[in-house]
């Protein structure tokens, strides 16, 4: 347990930073001053703890599919067989979750083909594509040790969950390994779920009685390539209900896949696999446990608030607003590299919430400064800050 002095917890949010092994080696990229802008002001500031959303890394295999897919205009393109072996690759993993490793023949079995159907110009052997993929995985494993590593030096309680990016190329005991060893999770309480933790919090204030708050940190399934969309595993909701009913207070959920709104192709504006197909069904298991404060997830990019069943979803900004990668996106009205996250501050005492959008910014000599973004971004982020009851 954290003994805190007072009625708030302070958090520091941040997630999606998709960053890549490029930004990693080049340590003068815009995303990893950015990153350095961030730990430099973390250190700095009252935050009681950190939280990483997810999708940490932005894994190099999706850029290697796409650079063999990319010759759309050779004449020997077949594109339902191209779609078909996509298909396949996307519902697959580099490793199971194995402390031993799988061998990649059947993947890149598939790569090979699916190369030959987009009319890659050079034969690829099995043998060439296994290295690559070896070599991907070294490089996402060395991407998210960096930022644990970067994150940990901020002398802050650091926690970290999984997002469905890290899924693609690392087990999920290679993560539950790496993660692990950021500073917050040295102290949190295991439990029977084997990627899951919660951490319990006491709020002293002289003149009344502690208040006890616990931060639930859920790694559930998120790995949401699979065909038909992201569904919880079996032990995922009973382990979630569980630990809420041993609860002693309040509960504040922290997870990388927003289950604020329902998972319904013709409907869902974020596409099937942006939520679980159970998200109805966890609603209305939060409202009934009665003593969740709020639930903060990522993975979609911008802020969308609810209260829904009388619990406060809130999801976070992508940190990672690159003016290139922000093209790609088709957005505009970022001129400068920008990263985003949140300070949160939560009055267990007066039951109130205050939510502060900060942006990251890199100007054209390399200097970073952080400001408290005011406005609202049509699409992307309402006005900030934000402020609502527990």
């Amino acid at each position: 347990m954290i003994t805190i002095q007072g009625d708030e917890i302070r958090k520091l949010c941040i997630s999606d930073m998709h960053f890549t092994y490029k930004d990693f080696v080049d340590t003068r990229s815009p995303i990893a001053l950015l990153y350095n802008g961030f730990t430099d002001y973390a250190a700095q500031s009252d935050a009681d703890l950190i939280v990483n959303y997810g999708d940490t890394l932005s894994s190099e295999y999706l850029w290697y599919l796409h650079s063999l897919s990319s010759n759309s205009l050779a004449p020997n393109v077949s594109e339902q067989s191209r779609k078909d072996y996509a298909e396949q690759l996307t519902r697959r993993r580099l490793r199971h979750d194995s402390i031993k490793p799988d061998s990649f023949q059947s993947i890149s079995y598939l790569i090979q083909q699916f190369a030959r159907a987009s009319g890659y110009p050079h034969a690829l052997t099995q043998v060439e594509i296994e290295h690559k993929l070896n070599e991907i995985r070294a490089h996402d494993s060395d991407v998210i040790r960096h930022i644990v590593t970067q994150q940990n030096a901020s002398a802050k309680p650091f926690y970290i969950l999984h997002g469905n990016h890290e899924c693609i190329t690392l087990s999920e005991s290679e993560i539950a390994g790496i993660f692990n060893r950021a500073s917050g999770h040295k102290a949190v309480s295991r439990t029977a779920h084997p990627y899951s933790f919660y951490q319990n919090f006491e709020l002293v204030k002289a003149g009344r009685d502690p208040i006890h708050v616990r931060e639930i940190f859920f790694n559930a399934n998120v790995h949401n390539h699979a065909k038909g969309g992201l569904t919880f595993a079996p032990y995922d909701l009973e382990w979630l209900k569980d630990t809420l009913s041993t609860t002693t207070g309040h509960a504040v959920i922290n997870m990388h896949i927003p289950i604020s709104f329902d998972h319904t192709p013709d409907t869902d504006p974020y596409s099937i696999t942006r939520s679980y197909k159970e998200s109805a069904q966890m609603r209305d298991m939060l409202a009934q446990a009665g003593n969740v404060a709020l639930v903060n997830m990522g993975h979609i990019h911008r802020v969308l608030f609810d209260q829904i069943q009388g619990v406060n979803y809130l999801t976070m900004p992508s940190f990672r607003h690159i003016p290139s990668f922000i093209a790609d996106d088709g957005r505009k009205g970022l001129k400068e590299p920008t990263g985003y996250f949140h300070e949160t501050t939560l009055n267990f005492a007066k039951m109130n919430a205050h939510v502060e959008r900060k942006r990251v910014i890199l100007d054209k000599n390399d200097n970073v400064s952080i400001k408290s973004e005011r406005k609202e971004r049509t699409g992307f982020a309402p006005k900030s800050p934000l402020s609502f009851n527990l």
